[in-house]
């Protein structure tokens, strides 16, 4: 790939394919978002990094159900389910108040800030459009999907639990 900057405008040439892309510059460049009016939620880095990497593989990885791309974080639980499996963790300290979701790819760089973060504690919030991380001097924030993330239990262990019927087979 080739980039070549021209006063605002960056051209990306890459084979026959060329996009450019213009930005505002000086006191037109967007700064970082505003975040104090968040509710933030002290948590362990390290609990909060566990539990999103131990829910997250479980949180469906195709757009055939865009409401399983995310991952669940409610009554101090994480939660993330791919239509066949269900993962849940328990986060000590979390706050119950939390209510939201996280889309899978935003997970996974909440993971990495808070994995490369030398940070004990760090902060937790939500808008109804953003998920907030602030780790240390460092904040990140995502974009929610704003799509409900739905009742997996019965989705999954429904089926599991509403079976009556047995099956006896012979050990030969």
């Amino acid at each position: 790939a080739r980039l070549e900057v021209i006063s605002s405008a960056l051209t990306i040439r890459s084979g026959r394919a060329m996009w450019t892309v213009q930005l505002p510059v000086g006191e037109e460049l967007i700064g970082r978002m505003d975040v104090s009016g968040i509710e933030m939620h002290p948590i362990s880095g390290e609990e909060l990094a566990n539990a999103l990497a131990h829910a997250r593989i479980a949180a469906s990885a195709t757009n055939a159900r865009i409401s399983l791309t995310q991952v669940q974080i409610r009554n101090g639980t994480v939660t993330a389910c791919d239509g066949g499996r269900l993962h849940r963790v328990t986060v000590d300290g979390l706050s119950h108040e939390i209510n939201v979701t996280i889309p899978a790819k935003s997970v996974d760089e909440i993971i990495k800030a808070l994995r490369t973060s030398e940070e004990g504690m760090v902060s937790f919030g939500y808008d109804q459009t953003h998920v907030v991380v602030e780790v240390g001097r460092d904040i990140v924030v995502a974009q929610r999907l704003l799509i409900d993330f739905p009742d997996v239990e019965p989705l999954v262990l429904g089926p599991t639990f509403d079976n009556e019927l047995a099956i006896t087979v012979s050990r030969n």
